[in-house]
């Protein structure tokens, strides 16, 4: 639906243990125990890459839901390994390319306070890195997760957005070279400092990334 470009507006399921499971056409099976027990060192999921991209290049945005995965992310020991604050998984589904809000449901006027705080929150609050940690079961080595811990760049190049637009490439390689056109620094403006690779909590070859951008794109 999202590849005829008649879909304006997607609401979908969207937090970081959804995304790391691959090959589930169940809704209920993203809450299924069984599900998460058998990952080990699982790599984000390929085929919700490839939706969020699809979307991008399309023009649909997405209206995320089941945020905080109907709120057991927000629990100690859950079924993911994840712990995470509200405002982390707010964080991380506006990071999702194409995620124009993201929808929360509150019962309690604290919960309501709770995903408010997203508003005011610092820095470090925002900082969702700690899924890379998540009880051995997930491998994100070497991921992008466009959280933007690689900032600030001495170059001004939004490393994030280039990575994007290099991941969106092989899917639709127009629209990555439209993205790429509107950004401020190209990424042969890269000085090879090292300072964004030395602050990825995911270990991303950020240099090679910025070197395969400006073979793409300029």
């Amino acid at each position: 639906m999202v590849e005829t470009g008649a879909l304006d507006v997607l609401m979908f399921p969207v937090n970081p243990a959804f995304d790391m499971l691959s090959g589930i056409d169940n809704i209920d099976d993203l809450f299924a125990q069984g599900v998460y027990d058998r990952q080990t060192g699982s790599r984000p999921s390929a085929d919700r890459a490839r939706l969020y991209r699809a979307c991008e290049a399309h023009g649909t945005s997405i209206v995320t839901m089941k945020t905080f995965a109907a709120g057991w992310l927000l629990q100690p020991g859950n079924m993911s390994g994840m712990t995470l604050t509200p405002t982390q998984c707010v964080s991380y589904a506006l990071s999702r390319p194409s995620v124009a809000s993201t929808l929360i449901g509150c019962k309690t006027r604290a919960e309501v306070e709770a995903a408010l705080h997203y508003l005011d929150a610092t820095d470090a609050e925002h900082d969702f890195s700690s899924i890379h940690q998540a009880a051995g079961k997930w491998n994100m080595e070497g991921v992008c997760m466009y959280c933007n811990h690689c900032l600030p760049c001495p170059s001004l190049i939004d490393i994030a957005a280039v990575t994007q637009a290099l991941d969106m490439f092989d899917q639709a390689p127009e629209a990555a070279k439209a993205r790429y056109a509107q950004l401020r620094s190209p990424a042969s403006s890269c000085i090879e400092c090292g300072s964004c690779e030395s602050a990825c909590p995911f270990h991303v070859d950020v240099i090679g990334n910025m070197k395969r951008a400006a073979a793409l794109f300029e």
